[in-house]
This record gives structure tokens, sequence and C-alpha cells, in this order.
């Protein structure tokens, strides 16, 4: 019988590795921000049902797949523990009492404003382009059935929901961190609700501010909201 041993401890090594991101990303989501992008420069055009046509095209199933394999419920998603690989690390920060953690929960919208100038417009874990809220909730108002927003994870337009751009602690709040420049940087919804309180040696992460910052042409959809340009059809 061949020994297999050694070939299963390398990959058990090998899963423990540090890595960028809990998940790489997949190739809808990339294909979906090019068709919002689309939406986006014809909706300033005046090509309203074109626009509507390239929202409903990017609400992929299989981006919601993706999403819901990092931060959705275990017994629907079986295979997620080969994405959140938690691990204890010895002499990790402690949880903190809500009386001794930074008195802000989030940073103020200029500081975010400030994280944005710095970080970019893509996710600094996983890279995906990230959308603001603003601009999503525009869209919504502009397209509300293409555009879909409702109350529930399933009832959310995929892309819009896994691209929805984040203000993530390095370090957690509830474990001492602050909103600090550099504490807080820009991620997309899935890895930031994905790692949730734990730090990045507890779900092995490279720290992705010793990474060279992404920066494309990618303007997060924000000409959507261009002054002058009716937000209505």
């Amino acid at each position: 019988m061949k020994d297999t041993s050694s070939q299963t401890d390398s990959l058990d090594a090998a899963f423990w590795q540090p890595r960028t991101c809990m998940r790489a990303p997949i190739s809808e989501i990339f294909h979906a921000a090019h068709l919002l992008d689309r939406a986006t420069s014809a909706h300033l055009s005046g090509h309203h049902q074109i626009a509507e046509q390239l929202i409903h095209d990017a609400n992929i199933p299989t981006i919601r797949n993706w999403t819901e394999s990092l931060w959705g419920s275990l017994e629907e998603n079986p295979e997620q523990p080969k994405f959140r690989r938690f691990r204890e690390v010895p002499d990790s920060p402690p949880y903190l009492k809500k009386s001794e953690r930074a008195q802000e929960r989030m940073p103020s919208d200029t500081r975010k404003e400030d994280i944005t100038q710095v970080y970019g417009r893509h996710c600094l874990f996983c890279g995906i382009p990230l959308i603001h809220e603003n601009v999503r909730k525009a869209m919504h108002s502009a397209y509300p059935i293409a555009a879909c927003w409702g109350s529930s994870n399933q009832t959310q337009h995929a892309a819009l929901q896994c691209m929805w751009l984040q203000f993530d602690h390095i370090l957690p709040h509830s474990r001492g961190g602050d909103n600090s420049i550099e504490n807080v940087v820009v991620t997309c919804a899935p890895c930031n609700y994905g790692r949730k309180e734990y730090t990045l040696d507890e779900v092995g992460l490279i720290d992705p501010r010793t990474r060279p910052i992404l920066r494309t042409s990618w303007d997060g959809l924000e000409r959507f909201l261009q002054p002058g340009i009716s937000q209505s059809r």
C-alpha cells in the first residue's frame, strides 16, 4: 500500500499557510463590474433601458454563491471551513468590554473619505472592485427592480451586495482597534463580514497593508452621482 501520510501532512501544512484573502474572487464578479460600468455610462447618456438591462444582467447567481460561502450559514455552505480557516493563536488581543473599546465604532465620514483616498476602490484583501453604498442607493432609486435591494440577502442584487465597499478594522474594534487610517482599510462586504471579529493571524491572512495598493481606472461608479444628472427616469 502506498504511504500517503507525507502527502497529507504537506497538504495540511499548505492549508494553514498565510494567504492574501479567504477565497479568491471568481471571474463573474469582474464581469458584473464591467456590466455595471457600462450601465452607468448608459444611464448618464440617457439610455435608461440599456442601463436597466445591464444592471439586471449583472445580478449573477454564482456571485451570490461566492458571497454566501464566506458570510452565509455553515449549514447551507458546508464547504465554508475551506475558506474561513479560523485557528487559535496564543497571546492574541483579548475581546474588550464595550467600555474599554474606542468610543466611536466607525470612522467619521471625513475620515472614510481620507481612507478611500489612501487605499483606493478595490478590496485590499481579494482585489475586487468596490461600490460605495451611496452609489448603490442612487442606482436602486433609479432602477428599483433591476438594482433590487430587499431586506434579506437573497433579495439584494448579487453584484452590488458583493462589491459593497466596507471600512474594515485590521485590528478589530472589539479587540482594541481604533479608527485611524493606519488601522481601517477598504474591503468588500464578504471579506469584512466573513472575517468577523477575528485578527488576521486567527484567519491566516497576510496584512494587506504590506502589499502595493491596486490602482486602476475603476471609479467605484461614483460618476453615477454627478451633480445635475437626474437619478430618476
